[in-house]
This record gives structure tokens, C-alpha cells and sequence, in this order.
């Protein structure tokens, strides 16, 4: 199989993306995590690798990473304009009854999408791999991934928050490290943290988790066991609030996909036989 690296318009606005294995196959769609530095490649290249002789994969690049364009619309939310740009590019694509899969930010994409009836995604099934949506999170972790700087120390820290020894994944921390000295990425990925100091204090929506009651397909939620990030028990939290909700806690860290991606496929492939995928 190839696995191809594309640059595609939609809307105007050039889009990166990975695409895998062959369209007459179930396609499954991969949305990356929100680090400084994540691609598409950085994130799911293990995963896509184990993916693609079974299925379509398409990993888009979401607005402000790899070669998908630094834009930023400072009126609105950082999850409300990824979601309209994916929702666009899905179109472009033309992807139907997909699988979406998102792993931190983009496993909270991935459930906003979701939960959002009024502009549907063609999904047939979510999975959130450490995407609590912003809720439970470590406030040291917090730190670690906003208060980057793009220097390899920084880029090693962020990087031993994502999996279980940091020092088996030196080339990850120096490619990341690469990657966030893209052109206008590190502004982009860095620019909810300005606010207007005159401007009222806007509270963060509350919705979530009660708002996942209005997801319609089958959602798998997968925790971490060593995740230093997110505190335990979300998963199952979030599953008891979602009607087709599975909860699934694994021997990893944060991002299985980078750690320990054959466990993480083997339980995706579990998840699809048990809901009829």
C-alpha cells in the first residue's frame, strides 16, 4: 500500500492531509492531537501504518498545523473553527458513513462533531483517545503544553507528557521540535492565550459531558492507565452520559497512538466487531 502526503483547497484555504489504503475499503478518518508540532504524520504514522491494508485512512491537518494554513479567527472558539474547516474539507473529499477517530484536541473534536446536530459529520462511529473535551485535566499538564517554547528541552518535555519513557522516543522530539518552527504555527497554535484585558471575561461552555446525550453513534472512549495528563476515570464518566458510549482503559499513556499504536489498533478493531462496524 501507499501512503500519500496531499495538499488540497478548500475554501480557499490550503489543507494537509495523509491519505492510505484502499477508498473501497471502510474509510476511517484520523484528527491529531493539539501539541505544538503534532502533523498528521507525527501523530498516526505508526497507526496508519497498521491501519491501511484493512481500511481507507485519511488524517486531514487541522488549521494552524503541518501544511494546512495558519489562520486564526480570534472571535471564535478554537474547537468552533477547526470544526467548520474539517466539516468543509470532508466535503471536498467527498467522505460518506466514516469512521472518526481523534486523539487528545482532536479526540474533543471528534465529540463536539458529535454532539453537534447542526452540522453533521458522515460518521458512523466515534473514538475519543484522551479527548476529554478540556474537563479533568492536571494543571501541571495544562502547563506543559501551553508554555512551550520551540527548543528541544521544551520539545522533550511536552513530548514525556504524550507517552510512557520520552527517551525512547528521541526522533519524535526532535521532528516535533521541527515541526513547531513551521511558519506561523507557533503563532497560531499560541493564540488563545491572548486576550483582551478590557474586553468582559467570557466563561467556557458547560455543556459537556451532559451535552455527549446527543451523540447517535456508537462512541468509544479510551483512557489512558499512565496518562499524566487527564485524571483517571473520565472515560467512563463520559461513556455513562453517551447512549451508544463504550469506555475502554488501556496500559498506556496519553497518546497510544505514539506509544503504543498495536494496542491501540487491536482495541479500535475490537470496538468495530462489537458494534456491528
Amino acid at each position: 500500500m501507499v501512503i500519500t502526503k496531499k495538499r488540497i483547497n478548500v475554501l480557499g484555504v490550503e489543507t494537509g492531509l495523509i491519505e492510505a489504503g484502499d477508498p473501497a475499503n471502510q474509510t476511517i478518518v484520523l484528527i491529531h492531537d493539539g501539541g505544538y508540532g503534532s502533523t498528521a504524520d507525527l501523530c498516526w504514522d505508526a497507526t496508519i501504518e497498521l491501519l491501511q491494508n484493512d481500511y481507507h485512512v485519511i488524517a486531514p491537518e487541522m488549521l494552524g498545523w503541518g501544511h494546512t494554513a495558519k489562520m486564526v479567527d480570534f472571535s471564535r472558539s478554537p474547537y468552533d473553527q477547526r470544526i467548520d474547516h474539517l466539516t468543509e474539507t470532508f466535503e471536498v473529499l467527498a467522505i460518506q458513513d466514516a469512521i472518526f477517530i481523534g486523539v487528545s484536541f482532536g479526540g474533543s473534536i471528534v465529540l463536539r462533531a458529535a454532539s453537534d446536530l447542526s452540522r453533521p459529520w458522515p460518521m458512523k462511529a466515534a473514538v475519543s483517545v484522551a479527548g476529554s473535551l478540556g474537563i479533568n485535566r492536571k494543571p501541571e499538564g495544562v502547563a506543559a503544553l501551553t508554555n512551550y517554547e520551540p527548543t528541544l528541552e521544551d520539545a522533550k518535555k511536552l513530548t514525556s507528557f504524550l507517552v510512557d519513557n520520552v527517551d525512547d522516543y528521541m526522533d519524535h522530539v526532535h521532528k516535533r521540535l521541527e515541526n513547531s518552527m513551521i511558519p506561523g504555527h507557533w503563532e497560531a497554535v499560541s493564540a488563545p492565550v491572548l486576550k483582551n484585558p478590557k474586553a468582559p471575561k467570557v466563561e467556557p461552555d458547560n455543556e459537556y459531558p451532559e451535552a455527549l446525550s446527543q451523540i447517535k453513534v456508537p462512541t468509544l472512549f479510551i483512557e489512558g492507565e499512565k496518562d499524566k495528563l487527564l485524571d483517571p476515570g473520565w472515560a467512563e464518566q463520559f461513556a455513562k452520559h453517551t447512549p451508544n458510549g463504550i469506555a475502554r482503559v488501556l496500559d498506556c499513556g496519553h497518546e497510544p497512538n505514539i506509544d503504543n499504536p498495536l494496542l491501540l489498533v487491536n482495541t479500535l478493531k475490537e470496538f468495530f466487531c462489537e458494534v456491528g462496524l
